[in-house]
């Protein structure tokens, strides 16, 4: 593995995969650092997952409508776990369209949490591994949008992330 990159991005969210995509475009040596799964909050239990419930939610109301028309649909067996299942699809590939997208671009992509040790130095670290130090000409942190609040059950204020946790009755999805 190469230990020496031109630009090193820590967090693959909408900043930091634009980032590191317009760096390979550009002729750099590019690693990216992801703690989670490709594509972060953003992919994962953010905008795009919200935007497929929404769809799925749309195309629900319009299939009611649809015996105004003389067509007749059965949606007595379809509910939220459908929708989550279409939601996590949606999802799924767009990871997988990003991780092909960066492949062809040469970009490197480490999965662990990254810690800046000098300015041009990071340290990776996998869960039951040693951390990996790697240097970068360039480093941008671009860790996405965390509140600075935790979603409470009860609460009048939801993350994206707590509100599809509060649904599903789990943690992380």
């Amino acid at each position: 593995m190469n230990r020496y990159h031109q630009l090193i991005v820590i967090g693959p969210g909408s900043g930091g995969r634009d980032t590191a995509i317009l760096g390979a475009r550009t002729g750099l040596r590019v690693l990216l650092v992801e703690k989670d799964d490709l594509g972060g909050t953003w992919f994962h239990r953010g905008c795009y997952p919200i935007r497929t419930l929404r769809a799925c939610a749309t195309h629900y109301q319009e299939v009611e409508k649809s015996s105004r028309f003389g067509l007749s649909i059965d949606l007595s067996e379809t509910g939220w776990a459908d929708r989550i299942a279409t939601q996590r699809r949606v999802s799924k590939r767009l990871a997988e369209d990003l991780g092909r997208s960066l492949e062809e671009l040469s970009v490197q992509i480490r999965f662990g949490t990254a810690k800046l040790v000098t300015p041009n130095e990071v340290e990776i670290f996998h869960p039951n591994r040693v951390g990996d130090r790697v240097s970068g000409q360039n480093i941008i942190i671009a860790p996405g949008s965390r509140p600075a609040f935790s979603s409470a059950e009860n609460s009048k204020i939801l993350t994206s992330e707590g509100k599809l946790a509060s649904e599903l009755g789990r943690s992380r999805w």
